[in-house]
């Protein structure tokens, strides 16, 4: 290892065989006047021309030029030689918008680039602390004896607990500052922790730049990378500015999920007044004047808004909504929670397949009456292995996508069908059109529903479907209860058409106690909350406050609604 006197940052040589992995090294050789064959950079940045983390293969001849195609790789790429091997992992934006780490499994080293800085924050315009904080967990799971660290000396595993114990420190403080109403400057002044005051004393411009950037990251004063990148929420087709008449906001009704963020949200409206409602009762006194409508909205709240330009929904589901006249029309913008809970989705819709698949619900019931029934389980339905079966996922969009993804990871074959084209992700073996289902389905060992409900997919399951399925096959549905003819569905498990269904929506909804399809065999439902999470809130709240945001400086929404399509 070597520490560049200009920088102050670690320069790690690493020897492989008779191959060097230069890992922050620039353009230099190693100590021993080795040239590197590959170059790391460990914040290396994510753009247009560096889509991920890159590995450079460096000439052999030594003169310094990296003009060989980089190596794009994964999170795990291994390069070895006898028994040295290092392991490199690629972690996201964290501190920079593309991180990486170097791991020796052998020797247990790990060299962690400015992900860890000792005695520092070292965040930028382009930090995420949520992915940040959640690397250095993750990364205190491999138990290291030795971390190398991008700035400061060597250490081991207490590195990686002193950074992150620095890093949610600072960003606790400054929200702490932020809702109190304190300035940057006086956030600065208030914070006295040793390793902050003697940074500021050392570089005050790098450390108040680094303040800066976590001050700007907890007020909403950057994009929120993990709604932007990790669920991909899409932009408007046009600015809110570029509406006719358009005029800077004065008034926004908030929905009062978050009392102790309100603070907050004076950071990314500034001059605007935020109303905090409690209930549809309290918006509606106070939505005469106002501009916009976060959390909710009613036909009576849409008439009495008469200047109301913007409404913010949590939910997914907007059929309810665009039944309004004011959002059906596209007269008042209309922005929904799409794509936020696709993990969550996901991991319902596996519950449920493998409760099925391996008859949990009959052992659930079995359990309620306390009485021991093994050979009369395994042999009531069959118990079925999963790997190896094929999933149809219909419906391929963020929820449906997410559903592929762990089905393809359980070690399933993955088909789909979507209205728009037929190509997906390379977990996905085939990809068909809306007018592809009936064939699709009848090469399914499950059908995950993952459909909106429009006039276009409106019982769109219907007797002609379940017929066309196995019947050993099983029906999923996070869509939307609509999208299923229930009285079909009926049919088709009482006739043996198919297997069993998973239902987090019905139609209808709730379902009334004395419904039939309660006591149909072979049926799990869970009351709609296939969405629902620990973290659900947040990802709201950032939403929320990032379309604030931009609502206010009339820039392009996330996650708006085409009314004509439905979603």
């Amino acid at each position: 290892m070597q520490t560049d006197a200009g920088s102050g940052r670690n320069t790690v040589w690493l020897e492989i065989g008779r191959d060097v992995l230069a890992v922050d090294a620039g353009e230099g050789k190693s100590p021993s006047g080795t040239a590197p064959r590959y170059r790391l950079a460990t914040g290396a940045g994510r753009g247009a021309k560096t889509p991920a983390i890159v590995l450079r293969p460096a000439r052999r001849d030594g003169d310094g030029d990296d003009d060989h195609a980089p190596i794009v790789f994964e999170s795990g790429f291994p390069l070895s030689a006898g028994d040295r091997e290092v392991v490199l992992f690629d972690l996201g934006r964290c501190t920079t918008a593309g991180d990486a780490v170097v791991w020796m499994p052998q020797e247990k080293v790990l060299v962690t680039g400015l992900l860890v800085s000792a005695g520092r924050v070292e965040a930028s315009p382009a930090s995420d602390l949520t992915a940040w904080a959640a690397a250095l967990e993750r990364l205190q799971n491999l138990e290291p004896s030795i971390v190398i660290p991008g700035r400061g000396p060597v250490g081991g595993a207490e590195l990686l607990a002193g950074q992150l114990d620095r890093l949610t420190t600072l960003a606790a403080n400054v929200e702490e500052g932020l809702i109190a109403g304190r300035s940057v400057d006086e956030i600065s002044s208030d914070l006295s922790d040793t390793w902050f005051l003697d940074w500021r004393r050392d570089e005050p411009a790098a450390a108040e730049a680094a303040l800066q950037a976590v001050v700007d990251r907890v007020a909403g004063l950057q994009p929120p990378w993990e709604l932007m990148e990790e669920r991909r929420l899409r932009e408007g087709p046009s600015p809110t500015s570029h509406d006719e008449g358009w005029t800077r906001p004065t008034k926004v009704l908030w929905r009062n999920y978050w009392p102790d963020k309100l603070p907050l949200l004076a950071q990314v409206a500034p001059g605007v007044e935020i109303v905090p409602f409690e209930s549809s009762e309290e918006a509606l006194r106070a939505v005469g004047d106002a501009d916009a409508i976060v959390g909710t909205a009613t036909l009576e709240l849409l008439e009495a808004g008469k200047k109301l330009r913007w409404v913010q929904v949590g939910s997914a589901g907007v059929e309810r909504y665009l039944r309004i006249p004011q959002l059906g029309s596209g007269e008042v913008l209309l922005t929904n929670g799409q794509r936020l809970a696709s993990p969550e989705i996901g991991e319902h819709v596996m519950a449920l397949t493998r409760a099925l698949a391996r008859g949990l619900d009959r052992a659930v019931a079995a359990q309620s009456k306390g009485v021991w029934l093994r050979s009369e389980i395994a042999s009531s339905a069959p118990l079925v292995r999963l790997r190896g079966k094929t999933m149809l996922v219909v419906g391929l969009g963020g929820i449906g996508t997410e559903v592929a993804r762990l089905a393809s990871a359980a070690g399933m074959r993955v088909i789909a069908t979507r209205s728009s084209r037929r190509s997906g992700p390379s977990f996905v073996d085939r990809v068909g059109l809306s007018e592809d289902l009936l064939e699709f389905a009848a090469e399914a060992d499950v059908v995950a529903n993952c459909l909106p409900l429009t006039p276009e997919t409106e019982d769109i399951f219907d007797a002609e479907i379940f017929s066309a399925m196995r019947p050993t096959a099983f029906l999923i549905n996070v869509g939307r209860g609509g999208t299923v003819d229930t009285d079909a569905l009926i049919a088709a498990l009482e006739s043996g058409q198919i297997a069993g269904a998973g239902l987090d929506v019905t139609d209808p909804e709730p379902l009334p106690a004395d419904h039939p399809l309660w006591n149909v065999q072979g049926v799990i439902i869970t009351p709609h909350y296939a969405a629902w999470s620990d973290v659900g809130r947040e990802r709201r709240w950032l939403l929320f406050r990032e379309n604030l945001r931009r609502f206010v400086a009339g820039e392009r929404l996330l996650s708006v609604v085409d009314p004509e399509r439905g979603y």
